[in-house]
């Protein structure tokens, strides 16, 4: 934590920095401080990927679950991916939507037909 902290310090535009620092905060019990983090991040770099996905641990910290999830299908849409697509479809199970996440779950295969 220290290190992406001193790293932005010294150039705040750095984004990787940015982008992992705040999973890191939420962890510390700093997820609002994290969340503004990154949405500085995506205010500069729409179309970063991996702080869509890191704001939407972020939020889920944060009690925001329509966040969370509405940030999972913006990276999912930026960079399809079968993980994030399973990640999605446990999340939608968790909560109940069996139509969402069997849509999920197949996208998922598509992306990696090994998950078969």
């Amino acid at each position: 934590r220290q290190a992406y902290a001193r790293a932005l310090a010294l150039d705040p535009e750095l984004a990787a920095s940015a982008t992992n620092l705040a999973p890191l905060l939420a962890r510390a019990g700093e997820a609002a401080a994290g969340k503004d983090l990154l949405d500085r991040l995506i205010t500069g770099h729409p179309l970063a990927d991996s702080a869509y996905r890191n704001r939407a641990v972020v939020r889920l910290a944060l009690g925001d679950e329509a966040g969370c999830r509405a940030d999972l299908e913006t990276a999912m849409k930026l960079l399809p991916d079968a993980g994030l697509a399973q990640a999605l479809a446990r999340f939608a199970e968790q909560r109940g939507d069996t139509a969402s996440a069997l849509r999920w779950h197949e996208e998922a295969r598509r992306l990696d037909p090994r998950l078969r």
